[in-house]
Formats: structure tokens, C-alpha cells, sequence
């Protein structure tokens, strides 16, 4: 299955300080994709999806997608219309001041094909956006039996999140929405709005691997990368799909030796080759991997040591499939 989260808009209504998008060295803060290229992202993925007899998923996030509900709408009906297989999209459910306008727009969206509907609810959110408009958004799209998932950012001085799914009350009850705890990473806003000793982190290095190239994540201005975190960085971008076909966009991701990597190891794998050139890594302070990941790549040794671990890599890869031929 291919998928593609369209990174719709820049903009957006509030100013998180754990933002990840917002004063991020790639981003311009301020731009739209406009509805043409959203189209022609759709045609094209379309076209591959036929081309290989797979089906095809599409997600619109940002910024704050419903800033441009018009366009966001007229998006969501045309890739329906095409054949996608799954629609979804996150907001911060700040439509929902007014139920009646809730109801409107949730119905509009589902009639016009969004599957999934994504709400960003924790004490980040709700400094800005008041929780009954968020519970007014949802139970207009619980009325219609629309999938919902709510993703919650903490930290150490945040509240975690069953004291926040509390606060909605009796919506979940007899609903299977999925929940997700998110810990905070320090890329974009939050890498300096955010004190380290806010960091929810894990013991050690983290060990888990990174599904980098499992998806593709386009901006705006066309710049394209493997996942839709803290690879959002010269080492992990693809390339620019104005002018690159997302068919070969896809490819890269498949095969670039830095996502497989990532892929099959993890970016635990960096570690010691960064110790063993002398450049002291902390053995423990990390959200997650993509924390461990984001400091690796933004290391300032990183252009001496990280082609040198590609290379590590690929003689080893090839060592082990030859064996003794060689």
C-alpha cells in the first residue's frame, strides 16, 4: 500500500511551543500546497497504485488543514473519486466552537470520503484551543461513526494521557477511538522552547528500528522525505516532487542506503562508530529513536562519520550474502 501525508498547510491558527513544524530550518512558515499539486500528487498516485495493483492512502496534516476547509474538502472528494483507499487528516479541532458549523463540516468531509479523522489534544493544544470546542468537533464526527484517533504530546510537566482523555468525558465511552502518547522530541519550536529536563525519556540507547521510507511526506514547496518526524533534515530528503515523479520518489525511499539502514538496524547503529572517532554520544536521554536519530544526523561530525557508517554497512551487507567468494 502506498502512502503519502500531504503536508497541506504551514500555517496555523495557534503557536505550540512543542511544535515540531513551526521556525524548523526547512520550513517557511506561512505556505500552502496549492490545489492544483494536490491534485496532480493524486493523479500520480493513482497512477502507481494501478501500475503495481496496490491500493493507495493519502493524509492531510500540517499546520492546521481545516484553516482551508474549502480546499481541504474539494481534496478529500477528489481523491476519493480516484480510488483511494483511505483518507484521513489531523487537526486541533478548533471548528468545533460553534456545534452547528461542527456537525456541517464533519458531515461534508464524510459524505465526501475522509475515513480517519486525527485530533491533537493535550495541555500543548489546549492553551489555545478550549476543550468543549475540541468535544463539540469530535462528537460531531462520533455521530457519524467516522474513525477517530487522538494523539497526545507530554513531557515530564505535562499531563499524561489518561488524565486528558479524562476531560472527554463520556465520548470514548462504548467508542473504539485509537489513543497514542507521544513523547515530546526536540526538531523544530520545541528544540529550544523546551528545557531538557522536560524530556520523557527512555533508558539507554533506544534499540528500536526506524520505519524511514515506509511513507512519503511532501511539503508545500515540494521538498519530499521518508517519514513524518525528525527525518526532516538534508540527510534524509528525497528530493523535490514539483519536478521529481512521486513514482521515483517511492524508489528512493525504497532503496536509499540511508533509509534501509535505518530500516533494518535502527539509528542505534551510529552510535559507536561516532564513539570510536572520539565524539562523545550520551548513553541515555533520548525520547526515542527518532530523538537518537535527529541527533545523530545534526551532529557536527555527522559529514565525516555518517558515509563512513554507510559504507560500514554495505561491506557487511555484502560480506554477509558472499560469504567465503570473497
Amino acid at each position: 500500500m502506498y502512502k503519502v501525508t500531504l503536508m497541506f498547510t504551514e500555517r496555523c491558527n495557534i503557536a505550540c511551543r512543542h511544535c515540531c513544524v513551526s521556525e524548523h530550518d526547512f520550513f517557511d512558515q506561512g505556505r500552502d500546497m496549492p490545489l492544483p499539486e494536490v491534485f496532480h500528487y493524486i493523479d500520480q498516485m493513482v497512477q502507481l497504485a494501478a501500475q503495481h495493483r496496490e491500493q493507495y492512502v493519502i493524509s492531510f496534516s500540517g499546520g492546521e488543514a481545516f484553516l482551508r476547509y474549502p480546499d481541504l474538502l474539494e481534496a478529500v472528494r477528489y481523491a476519493k473519486k480516484n480510488g483511494a483507499h483511505h483518507l484521513s487528516c489531523m487537526t486541533n479541532g478548533f471548528w468545533g466552537k460553534d456545534p452547528a458549523l461542527a456537525q456541517k463540516w464533519a458531515n461534508e468531509l464524510n459524505t465526501a470520503g475522509l475515513n480517519v479523522i486525527g485530533f491533537s489534544i493535550d495541555d500543548f493544544h489546549q492553551q489555545f484551543v478550549p476543550l468543549d470546542s475540541v468535544r463539540n468537533a469530535f462528537q460531531a464526527c462520533r455521530n457519524l461513526g467516522m474513525e477517530i484517533t487522538i494523539k497526545s504530546v507530554v513531557t515530564r510537566k505535562t499531563r499524561r494521557l489518561p488524565a486528558i482523555l479524562g476531560e472527554l468525558g463520556d465520548l470514548l465511552l462504548n467508542y473504539n477511538a485509537v489513543v497514542q502518547e507521544i513523547a515530546c522530541i526536540p526538531e523544530g519550536r520545541a528544540s529550544h522552547a523546551i528545557g531538557s529536563d522536560e524530556w520523557l525519556c527512555q533508558k539507554g540507547i533506544p534499540e528500536e528500528p526506524c520505519m524511514a521510507g515506509i511513507m512519503l511526506v511532501i511539503f508545500p514547496d515540494g521538498s519530499t522525505f521518508p517519514c513524518c518526524g525528525t527525518g526532516w533534515n538534508r540527510w534524509l530528503i528525497l528530493g523535490d516532487a514539483q519536478v521529481e515523479p512521486i513514482a521515483e520518489l517511492f524508489q528512493k525511499a525504497e532503496s536509499k542506503s540511508l533509509c534501509v539502514l535505518l530500516r533494518e538496524e535502527g539509528p542505534k547503529y551510529f552510535v559507536p562508530f561516532f564513539q570510536q572517532a572520539g565524539h562523545h554520544l550520551p548513553s541515555e536521554g533520548y525520547a526515542n529513536s527518532c530523538h537518537l536519530c535527529r541527533t545523530i544526523l545534526n551532529h557536527h561530525q555527522a559529514e565525516n562519520i555518517v558515509p563512513q557508517v554507510i559504507l560500514d554497512w554495505k561491506t557487511r551487507r555484502v560480506r554477509s550474502v558472499l560469504g567465503n567468494f570473497l
